[in-house]
């Protein structure tokens, strides 16, 4: 009840003392600071009232200037004191050997002297032996030093040392030689070898990753998510322009993914030449079939297209990529999956939906249904030669339902171990 009594005497004090501060008379005072102090004035506002009193006492009268050239003492508070004291106290102390970081005896070695006053100001006296004098230093501003830390490292001769510091700087001129030839030959193709298509060489591309179609102009390098007006003036040229005008754009496109997205990686030469590398078959042997060098150089062609494109096209897609193509590999023979592959280049080339649809549909069924679905089109594409038959093979198996093809891998199951006890007897 007292509580109460208090609370209550407090605003009814407060509620006379506002009739006061609402007169013109006090807010006048207020503003110099010299309002009288009422019973019912906090401590914010007589510290308030206090500090404008002494600012405008500091403005409007003169003051003597200090003839102290010396920095201001800083005194540090308590929680300052004792966080410095907690991680000075291991090894901020006499005789303690410690580098300088700043000041006129920056990279210096020296020796603490003093510690007086590194619990007042924060600063302790340091002697430094090359300059013969003691410095006074913050504590901020030194770190303790290890004197055995060099005689602990490994020997290196100079030599080493020489030739890592050459083969840093060889290392970053090369990047920096490499940024700059890329951007002059960029340079080039947008201002001399495809200048004039430069407003209309632009192509359509679907980003897998944002699932959403975009607009790349290949002389500039730029993507936007609108159709530019460009396409529309193209669609209204005649056919015999509009197929030059492909057959430059295809061009300048090679040509910029080329320079700005080179297929080998970074670091590795030898695997580079082999992604990269181009097999050039003379036409004059071209009739030679029976040859045993063509027939090589054809099937080292095609194994560098389809692992090209399997690094292209499969790997980065979100549906068929990672997990699933890994376990694709594993589970399939090797020389099915291979025919497999040369299934699907031919499909992204000549079908219309390409041959993802087939794709995912095969990668979705489980390990046994996919080798026995991939062993069945393989061993089409190898007999026949012919594409189209196994592109129908793989629909039709795909097509079926899961129990259907169980059956048919059953099914060939018990032949194959029928003509195993055949042969056997």
């Amino acid at each position: 009840m007292r509580l109460v009594r208090q609370t209550q005497a407090a605003r009814v004090q407060r509620k006379k003392d506002d009739k006061v501060r609402s007169s013109i008379a006090y807010k006048v005072k207020a503003v110099f600071g010299v309002s009288p102090a009422l019973k019912s004035d906090t401590k914010q506002e007589i510290d308030a009232r206090k500090q404008r009193f002494d600012d405008i006492k500091g403005t409007l009268f003169l003051q003597r200037r200090s003839g102290d050239k010396s920095k201001a003492t800083k005194h540090w508070s308590k929680k300052q004191k004792a966080r410095v004291l907690e991680a000075a106290r291991t090894w901020c102390d006499y005789d303690e050997p410690v580098k300088i970081l700043k000041g006129e005896s920056k990279n210096c070695m020296g020796t603490i002297v003093s510690t007086q006053n590194l619990m007042l100001i924060g600063s302790v006296l340091v002697f430094v032996p090359l300059a013969n004098r003691s410095v006074v230093v913050r504590w901020e501003d030194i770190e303790p030093y290890d004197q055995d830390e060099p005689l602990r490292q490994a020997y290196v001769p100079p030599s080493h040392i020489a030739l890592n510091v050459t083969r840093d700087f060889h290392a970053k001129i090369s990047r920096i030689l490499e940024g700059a030839i890329r951007k002059a030959r960029l340079l080039y193709l947008q201002t001399i070898e495809f200048n004039r298509i430069m407003q209309y060489a632009w192509v359509v591309e679907y980003d897998k990753h944002e699932q959403k179609v975009e607009y790349w102009n290949v002389v500039l390098n730029r993507r936007v998510s609108t159709p530019p007006k460009a396409m529309q003036l193209i669609e209204r040229m005649e056919p015999e322009d509009r197929e030059k005008l492909d057959k430059r754009v295809e061009l300048a496109r090679s040509k910029l993914v080329a320079l700005l997205n080179p297929f080998q990686p970074k670091n590795k030469p030898k695997l580079a030449l082999r992604r990269n590398a181009v097999v050039f078959v003379p036409s004059g042997i071209v009739a030679e079939e029976s040859n045993a060098s063509l027939a090589f150089l054809k099937l080292e062609m095609e194994a560098i297209d389809g692992a090209r494109f399997w690094h292209d096209k499969v790997i980065p897609n979100r549906q068929l990529g990672g997990k699933k193509a890994r376990n694709f590999l594993a589970a399939s023979p090797s020389r099915a999956w291979w025919w497999m592959v040369k299934l699907f280049v031919w499909m992204d080339i000549h079908e219309e939906g390409g041959f993802e649809p087939l794709a995912k549909k095969l990668l979705s069924l489980s390990e046994e249904l996919q080798v026995y679905v991939v062993r069945e089109v393989s061993d089409r594409f190898e007999r026949s030669g012919d594409a189209n038959l196994a592109k129908e093979k793989l629909v039709q198996l795909t097509n079926l339902n899961t129990a259907t093809l169980q059956l048919l891998v059953t099914k060939d199951q018990r032949d194959v171990e029928e003509e195993e006890a055949r042969q056997a007897n």
